[in-house]
């Protein structure tokens, strides 16, 4: 007895939760097919919220496809035209993101972040397809192979319904339609049902998709019956095949530049410790610089700082060999450019007590010394 009254408990519960949660009702999808082999796409999307309050949905569109897993993927410009909520204009942005899966998507942010919305919805989203021609996945013919809902709803899909419209070279006697239902890639055809109410009006339908399945329907037909074909679509040009491939060729051109500035500036020249170079500091006299260098004052240091003032204009050097050189202080007063041991050096030591200094052991102001 006890058993009985909790299986009638949970037949209660259980659709009490399905009417509070999200869920797409229907989904109804037209693709019409152009004889350019482009593509328009309209779909509507009647969008449960239960008992939930949200902003509105996110829709994210697949915009590159592959031949294989090695592939290049090849964009198929995918460009939205419009999106409205129950017949009206609706706000929405466009972002770019990456499935693991699909690859590189198109998501469509679909509602006003300043509103709410409650219950059922419909959302109405149009876009075009430039290149909708790929190669068949069974034998050498083209298709047009379409995601028609996508793997990326969270929420189960109770009904989806695709109509194609072929163009005039394109019918029911010349076209094989393959609906695909399940998780991404899957190739059972599942609950899907194909019908066709003319000769250019296909309709395919499937219930009660669970999240991340989707349907996919692939109308494959003979080669070349639509201007583009699915071979010349599948090609990658030259600017494709440089993006995919540009990550290696720039990491080795990076390493190469490390590689030759490293040289050039002197990396692995030397072996063991590097010592530092650099300039000396603006306006540095011989005195200082030789007592930067010696870490002590050198009387050798004197030699060229005489020489140094002498470019100064500060004295004038004599040496014409019949006596001691020396050296004559001259009428320069100002000493702005002078550092202070260069003053002490031309006052204090050369001319202290006259304006002329003799070089030599006979020198007057040495014996005074």
């Amino acid at each position: 007895m006890n058993i009985r009254r909790w299986l009638l408990l949970l037949l209660l519960i259980i659709p009490m939760a399905e009417v509070g949660a999200e869920q797409i009702v229907e989904m109804d999808v037209k693709v019409n097919i152009r004889q350019s082999g482009s593509l328009l796409i309209s779909e509507n999307i009647r969008y449960d919220f239960g008992t939930h309050a949200k902003h509105g949905i996110y829709r994210d569109i697949p915009t590159t496809v592959r031949e294989n897993e090695f592939s290049i993927p090849i964009d198929i410009g995918i460009v939205p035209v419009a999106v409205k909520m129950d017949g009206k204009t609706v706000a929405w942005i466009k972002s770019d993101i990456h499935s693991p899966d699909a690859g590189r998507m198109i998501r469509l942010r679909i509602g006003d972040s300043s509103y709410m919305v409650r219950g059922i919805h419909t959302y109405t989203i149009t876009y075009n397809v430039r290149k909708g021609v790929l190669p068949a996945s069974t034998g050498n013919a083209d298709s047009i192979r379409w995601n028609i809902t996508g793997t990326g709803w969270n929420i189960p899909i109770r009904k989806v319904k695709a109509d194609l419209f072929f163009p005039d070279r394109l019918n029911r006697y010349n076209v094989d339609i393959y609906p695909y239902v399940g998780k991404y890639g899957s190739s059972d055809s599942g609950n899907a049902y194909v019908e066709w109410p003319d000769d250019h009006h296909c309709v395919v339908t499937a219930t009660d998709l669970a999240p991340r399945e989707n349907l996919t329907v692939e109308a494959v037909y003979p080669e070349n019956m639509l201007q583009q074909s699915g071979k010349a679509n599948m090609k990658s040009d030259f600017f494709s095949r440089m993006m995919v491939s540009l990550p290696l060729p720039l990491t080795l051109l990076y390493f190469l530049f490390l590689y030759l500035s490293a040289r050039k500036y002197g990396a692995g020249q030397y072996r063991g410790s590097i010592a530092p170079k650099y300039l000396p500091p603006a306006d540095l006299s011989l005195l200082q610089a030789g007592l930067l260098y010696d870490k002590f004052a050198d009387p050798e240091d004197l030699t060229p700082a005489i020489l140094e003032l002498a470019e100064k204009g500060y004295l004038i050097l004599y040496n014409d060999k019949t006596v001691n050189p020396f050296a004559k202080r001259t009428d320069k007063k100002e000493e702005d450019d002078l550092t202070e041991d260069q003053r002490y050096l031309l006052n204090s030591i050369l001319f202290e007590y006259s304006g002329v200094y003799t070089f030599g052991e006979s020198s007057p102001q040495k014996a005074e010394r």
